[in-house]
């Protein structure tokens, strides 16, 4: 039953939490995702204990998951056993609950499950669900609690399943809020968690739901998805994208470089001539030219092709990020550069404006940002793995 537990209570789970930096933006987020499992009546996490205290009869397995969904590392550090009276996740029904605001409405909702015969009712304003004992009608129940003036809706989770998704493209807390915006809407689904740290999704399916459903959501909010299993380590994943974006850093810096020696070549030192040298176009298209615009244009395919599928997938599901931005900046210094050499060449111009060398560099910067960024996200990773394979396989008691 939901309630305000008195602080002499002792709580029911203990939790060392790994992986906390602060206790207003870490520590709240531990504490909103435990408050979010069905069954707990109240949580509370510390930063100064490194640990999260639970009030409530429910599977501690759901509260590590919670836990790990959003980024930290959890386990098991007190647990009080559950009384034989009290609802478990295995011999109760689930019901969905709208319209809950207070503790008032809390035991309003568990007053009519009780009446409608249910032996034992426990209610989660946070997370809008009723757990009730298995011994009651569920049709009685939605009946009694829409009777109080409640939006109610039975559940039958006792064979839900907890899809993993892989979700690649995230880069902040928005990106993360998208995705749970959208795999929430997908019929079926009773409860998702994304996480941008590990890349994951953690969505809990009724019958009804739909795998493939899920996976064309986060696809249409613009970013990849596919299915991920428990075996599947986040390291390996983040091994790959610190690989993948050093490869584009090293193919970026070796296209800049030709670039800014055909310019500076061009303006200062020695060899002006040389990079003044007319090749074609009655003398107007350089060498300079030349360099810059192959190099140019194989910088914008080779580095920015990734920044340009990315584009592509936000454009068709309406929706704009900075890959967006990057593609469009790129693109207008680009086609603004080729206008100038082709305007040269035509009409005998002076092509003084080729800005290769902004677009090489723009996409230089961002991918090193990138690389920076993946390689510190790794290396937090691999710190929190470390830490949690300190914990003892066993314990002699």
């Amino acid at each position: 039953m939901l309630e305000m537990t008195p602080a002499s209570t002792p709580p029911t789970h203990v939790l060392t939490i790994e992986g906390m930096m602060c206790q207003q933006s870490c520590g709240s987020t531990v504490a909103n995702a435990l408050r979010n499992v069905p069954g707990v009546s109240r949580a509370e996490a510390s930063f100064a204990d490194h640990n999260a205290s639970v009030w409530g009869e429910v599977d501690v397995a759901l509260l590590i998951d919670a836990v790990e969904c959003v980024g930290f590392g959890a386990e098991v550090s007190q647990t009080k056993p559950a009384p034989p009276s009290t609802v478990s996740l295995k011999s109760s029904r689930e019901f969905r609950v709208n319209g809950m605001r207070t503790l008032t409405d809390a035991r309003r909702v568990e007053q009519a499950a009780l009446k409608a015969g249910c032996g034992s009712a426990k209610v989660n304003v946070n997370a809008g669900r009723l757990l009730a004992s298995s011994d009651c009608n569920a049709r009685d129940v939605e009946r009694a609690v829409t009777a109080e003036g409640y939006a109610c809706e039975a559940v039958d989770v006792t064979n839900d399943g907890a899809l993993l998704l892989k979700v690649e493209g995230m880069s902040c807390a928005a990106c993360s809020s998208k995705v749970e915006r959208a795999l929430s809407e997908v019929p079926g689904v009773l409860r998702a968690d994304v996480s941008v740290a590990t890349h994951r999704a953690r969505v809990v399916l009724s019958q009804e739901g739909d795998r493939a459903d899920c996976v064309a959501a986060v696809k249409k909010c613009g970013f990849r998805c596919s299915l991920a299993t428990r075996d599947e380590s986040p390291a390996a994943a983040s091994q790959r994208e610190v690989a993948g974006w050093w490869r584009s850093l090293k193919v970026a810096l070796l296209l800049s470089i030709p670039i800014f020696v055909a310019k500076w070549g061009g303006m200062i030192g020695p060899g002006q001539e040389f990079w003044h040298t007319g090749i074609g176009c009655h003398g107007m298209f350089t060498i300079e030219a030349l360099v810059a615009s192959v190099c140019g244009l194989s910088v914008q395919i080779f580095v920015g092709g990734r920044f340009y599928r990315n584009a592509y997938t936000q454009f068709r599901s309406c929706s704009w990020g900075m890959d967006s931005l990057i593609v469009v900046a790129t693109s207008t210094v680009v086609t603004y550069s080729f206008y100038s050499l082709i305007d040269c060449c035509v009409y005998d111009a002076n092509h003084q404006h080729l800005l290769f060398d902004t677009a090489a560099m723009l996409l230089l910067f961002v991918t090193l940002g990138k690389f920076l960024e993946s390689r510190a996200k790794q290396r937090t990773g691999d710190a929190v793995e470390a830490l949690l394979a300190l914990r003892p396989a066993s314990a002699t008691l």
